[in-house]
Protein backbone atom coordinates (compact mmCIF):
# COMPACT_ATOMS: atom_id res chain seq x y z
CA UNK A 1 0.00 0.00 0.00
CA UNK A 2 1.85 3.08 -1.01
CA UNK A 3 2.12 5.70 1.87
CA UNK A 4 2.63 3.21 4.57
CA UNK A 5 5.54 2.83 7.04
CA UNK A 6 7.15 -0.14 8.62
CA UNK A 7 8.82 0.67 11.65
CA UNK A 8 11.97 -1.81 12.18
CA UNK A 9 12.83 -2.49 15.91
CA UNK A 10 15.67 -4.05 16.83
CA UNK A 11 13.92 -7.26 17.82
CA UNK A 12 12.22 -7.36 14.57
CA UNK A 13 14.93 -6.09 12.66
CA UNK A 14 17.59 -8.88 10.58
CA UNK A 15 21.27 -8.26 10.54
CA UNK A 16 21.00 -6.11 7.05
CA UNK A 17 19.16 -3.36 8.62
CA UNK A 18 21.42 -2.65 11.85
CA UNK A 19 25.33 -1.71 10.80
CA UNK A 20 28.29 -0.31 12.46
CA UNK A 21 29.82 2.92 11.17
CA UNK A 22 32.75 4.71 11.81
CA UNK A 23 31.19 6.87 14.81
CA UNK A 24 28.77 3.92 16.33
CA UNK A 25 25.63 2.20 15.58
CA UNK A 26 23.18 3.01 13.35
CA UNK A 27 20.07 1.25 11.76
CA UNK A 28 16.88 1.36 9.82
CA UNK A 29 14.00 3.12 11.64
CA UNK A 30 10.99 3.77 9.27
CA UNK A 31 10.53 2.78 5.58
CA UNK A 32 7.91 4.74 3.49
CA UNK A 33 6.48 3.03 0.32
CA UNK A 34 6.50 6.01 -2.06
CA UNK A 35 5.37 4.55 -5.23
CA UNK A 36 5.07 0.43 -6.46
CA UNK A 37 6.00 1.25 -9.52
CA UNK A 38 9.25 2.41 -8.62
CA UNK A 39 11.25 5.07 -10.50
CA UNK A 40 11.91 7.01 -7.49
CA UNK A 41 15.76 7.98 -8.34
CA UNK A 42 16.35 11.65 -7.12
CA UNK A 43 15.64 13.34 -3.68
CA UNK A 44 16.06 16.25 -2.31
CA UNK A 45 14.90 17.60 1.61
CA UNK A 46 14.21 20.92 2.92
CA UNK A 47 14.09 20.86 6.66
CA UNK A 48 12.72 24.68 6.82
CA UNK A 49 9.57 23.34 5.32
CA UNK A 50 9.72 19.81 6.77
CA UNK A 51 9.49 18.56 3.06
CA UNK A 52 11.37 15.91 1.10
CA UNK A 53 10.98 15.83 -2.47
CA UNK A 54 11.01 12.31 -4.37
CA UNK A 55 10.94 11.78 -8.56
CA UNK A 56 8.33 9.76 -9.44
CA UNK A 57 6.78 8.27 -12.69
CA UNK A 58 3.08 9.58 -12.94
CA UNK A 59 0.84 6.44 -12.48
CA UNK A 60 -2.21 7.92 -13.93
CA UNK A 61 -2.57 6.72 -17.88
CA UNK A 62 -4.27 9.74 -18.83
CA UNK A 63 -0.95 12.40 -17.61
CA UNK A 64 2.01 9.93 -18.66
CA UNK A 65 5.39 11.25 -17.61
CA UNK A 66 7.37 12.35 -14.66
CA UNK A 67 6.78 14.44 -11.62
CA UNK A 68 7.88 14.73 -7.76
CA UNK A 69 6.12 13.40 -4.47
CA UNK A 70 5.69 16.10 -1.90
CA UNK A 71 6.40 13.97 1.18
CA UNK A 72 5.91 15.41 4.48
CA UNK A 73 9.48 14.62 6.50
CA UNK A 74 8.42 15.71 10.08
CA UNK A 75 5.03 13.09 9.60
CA UNK A 76 6.86 10.39 7.58
CA UNK A 77 3.45 10.92 4.92
CA UNK A 78 2.77 11.24 1.88
CA UNK A 79 1.72 14.60 0.88
CA UNK A 80 0.80 15.28 -3.12
CA UNK A 81 1.96 14.25 -6.63
CA UNK A 82 2.98 17.37 -8.81
CA UNK A 83 2.69 16.38 -12.58
CA UNK A 84 5.87 18.21 -14.24
CA UNK A 85 7.81 16.49 -16.85
CA UNK A 86 7.65 14.56 -20.15
CA UNK A 87 10.96 12.34 -19.45
CA UNK A 88 13.30 11.58 -16.19
CA UNK A 89 13.84 14.20 -13.57
CA UNK A 90 17.74 13.56 -13.26
CA UNK A 91 18.09 15.92 -10.52
CA UNK A 92 16.34 17.82 -7.96
CA UNK A 93 18.07 20.97 -5.94
CA UNK A 94 16.57 23.55 -3.03
CA UNK A 95 17.21 27.04 -3.56
CA UNK A 96 19.62 28.07 -0.95
CA UNK A 97 17.17 30.30 0.68
CA UNK A 98 14.58 27.27 1.89
CA UNK A 99 11.91 30.00 3.04
CA UNK A 100 10.60 30.57 -0.69
CA UNK A 101 10.14 27.02 -1.41
CA UNK A 102 12.19 27.23 -4.79
CA UNK A 103 12.89 23.76 -6.24
CA UNK A 104 15.06 23.09 -9.22
CA UNK A 105 14.37 20.25 -11.62
CA UNK A 106 16.42 18.77 -14.34
CA UNK A 107 15.11 16.71 -16.80
CA UNK A 108 15.71 14.68 -20.11
CA UNK A 109 13.05 16.11 -21.61
CA UNK A 110 15.65 19.10 -22.28
CA UNK A 111 14.09 21.61 -19.21
CA UNK A 112 15.28 22.82 -16.35
CA UNK A 113 12.33 24.00 -13.96
CA UNK A 114 11.74 26.09 -11.08
CA UNK A 115 9.05 24.80 -9.03
CA UNK A 116 7.53 27.15 -5.99
CA UNK A 117 6.41 24.08 -3.14
CA UNK A 118 4.56 26.76 -1.21
CA UNK A 119 1.77 26.95 -4.04
CA UNK A 120 2.82 24.26 -6.26
CA UNK A 121 3.38 25.67 -9.16
CA UNK A 122 5.76 26.10 -12.02
CA UNK A 123 7.36 29.69 -11.47
CA UNK A 124 10.28 29.42 -14.63
CA UNK A 125 10.99 26.68 -17.39
CA UNK A 126 14.28 27.26 -19.20
CA UNK A 127 14.35 24.99 -22.25
CA UNK A 128 17.97 23.61 -23.00
CA UNK A 129 19.48 22.53 -26.62
CA UNK A 130 19.98 18.80 -24.96
CA UNK A 131 18.88 16.90 -22.34
CA UNK A 132 19.72 17.73 -18.39
CA UNK A 133 21.60 15.35 -15.88
CA UNK A 134 22.57 17.60 -12.86
CA UNK A 135 21.46 21.04 -11.39
CA UNK A 136 22.80 23.01 -8.11
CA UNK A 137 22.48 26.64 -6.94
CA UNK A 138 25.61 28.55 -6.67
CA UNK A 139 25.97 29.83 -3.25
CA UNK A 140 25.01 33.73 -3.57
CA UNK A 141 21.52 31.92 -4.74
CA UNK A 142 21.26 34.18 -7.94
CA UNK A 143 23.06 31.64 -9.86
CA UNK A 144 21.94 28.11 -11.27
CA UNK A 145 24.14 25.57 -12.74
CA UNK A 146 22.52 22.23 -15.26
CA UNK A 147 25.20 19.68 -16.22
CA UNK A 148 23.93 19.03 -19.31
CA UNK A 149 23.78 15.43 -21.43
CA UNK A 150 26.56 16.64 -24.23
CA UNK A 151 28.99 17.82 -21.34
CA UNK A 152 28.30 21.35 -20.95
CA UNK A 153 27.57 22.87 -18.27
CA UNK A 154 25.00 26.12 -18.23
CA UNK A 155 24.96 29.32 -16.18
CA UNK A 156 21.75 30.84 -15.13
CA UNK A 157 21.07 34.18 -13.80
CA UNK A 158 18.04 34.21 -11.58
Amino acid sequence: NTGEISNCNPSDSDSSTRHIGLDGQYELVNTLLVSVCGNCRVMASCDYLNTLCVSQSSTNPIFRGFGIRKVNSAEQRLVKYIHLHTQTIRDLAFHSEAQDGIIARASLDKTLRLTSLLNDTVVQTYQCPVGIWSCCWATDSNRLFAGCANGSIMLYDI
